[in-house]
């Protein structure tokens, strides 16, 4: 029996959160892993907790106390959840109480390293120097794993698996008429929604008829509105709406973020027979493969994005074709459950 401790300190919903979620899936009809899981109130520890009968594994709650030992005091760890346990399973120096760590956020490496013999970190942020105490570290990216090894990790050290992504969607036939361009998403920074409002704007310059929808909310909303007012309103801004029928209205996703370190939005796309745009981030030039998947457009020149578009718009056996490759993607192995489990059970061993 391998004892296995998935830890986190992520309290907001997101992709760590789903991906924590897709990596409980994906151990929990394992007979030799026994899984427990270390995390702070959530929506997520809700949904471990509706779920622990079913799945066997022990819940650990992550207290601001604990966050804040983990950070400045590793050493204390090992003390401070081992008097949690029952007398009768207590130690004396405490030992650890774990085989394997997996380690969702950098700053707990050092203390889940008094927890477990063996801590591995998952790298969700393209910055593999927050993991430097972990044994070892996983990259979601070929990219993401370069980064790593030019900031010193060793090469054995290291591996990448990607996110998988499960879906009974099949694919459609012909383009979606009329034609919308969607983006989506949190509305902060990195998502880089100011590039999209500016690339509608030019495309309705000479093609009004093509619509352009934004759906999400977040810290930038209103600056966002304030920018497609200024332009004209070249875009429907919908607030939060539900992805997947979201994605079943438009032809098009474009992505156009400054840092997309994976991008589950890459394969559920695709999976809905939408067709994609991006920027160069790590994750789109894993996901699009470099560009062959689907066009990866420098965030500095909107014009070619607009161009692109319009084309694409014009030809509807070229949408399509972009449509039909796209969907045909996302069922290969870089996104299959399969896979992820396989690499993951190698890792384990």
């Amino acid at each position: 029996m391998i004892r296995i401790l998935i830890a986190t300190s992520d309290r907001k919903a997101g992709g760590i959160q789903r991906a924590l979620q897709d990596q409980i899936a994906l151990f929990a009809d394992d007979d030799d892993l026994s899984l427990s899981v270390l995390a702070p109130a959530s929506d997520f520890a809700d949904h471990l907790a509706s779920q622990s009968t079913d799945t066997g594994l022990t819940q650990i709650l992550l207290s601001d106390r604990d966050r804040w030992v983990m950070r400045h005091m590793p050493w204390f760890t090992r003390w401070l959840f081992q008097r949690r346990l029952p007398a009768s399973q207590r130690k004396c120096p405490p030992q650890a109480q774990y085989d394997i760590a997996l380690c969702h956020n950098g700053f707990l490496a050092k203390g889940l390293k008094q927890m477990a013999k063996q801590v591995i970190g998952i790298c969700h942020n393209d910055k593999p120097h927050h993991f430097q105490a972990c044994d070892k570290l996983v990259c979601l990216t070929q990219a993401g794993r370069n980064k790593a090894l030019a900031q010193g990790w060793n090469d054995t050290d290291i591996c990448v698996i990607g996110h998988y992504h499960e879906s009974d969607a099949t694919p459609k036939s012909s383009q979606k008429q009329p034609v919308i361009i969607g983006a989506a998403g949190r509305m902060v920074a990195k998502k880089n929604f100011a590039l999209f409002l500016n690339i509608a704007a030019l495309v309705k310059k000479t093609h009004p008829h093509i619509s352009f929808h934004l759906a999400g909310t977040g810290p930038l909303e209103s600056q966002l509105q304030a920018q497609n007012q200024a332009l004209g309103a070249p875009v429907t801004l919908l607030g939060w709406t539900n992805f997947n029928e979201f994605l079943d209205q438009i032809s098009l996703l474009i992505v156009p973020s400054s840092d997309e370190p994976f991008g589950y939005v890459f394969p559920e796309a695709m999976s809905q027979s939408v067709a994609i745009m991006a920027t160069p981030t790590n994750g789109a030039l894993h996901c699009l493969s470099e560009g062959d998947i689907a066009p990866i457009i420098s965030a500095d020149t909107p014009e070619e994005f607009a161009k692109k578009i319009i084309a694409l718009a014009e030809n509807e056996s070229a949408m399509q074709a972009l449509q039909q490759r796209c969907y045909n993607h996302s069922q290969s192995r870089l996104f299959a459950k399969q896979a992820a489990y396989e690499a993951w059970r190698a890792l384990l061993r």
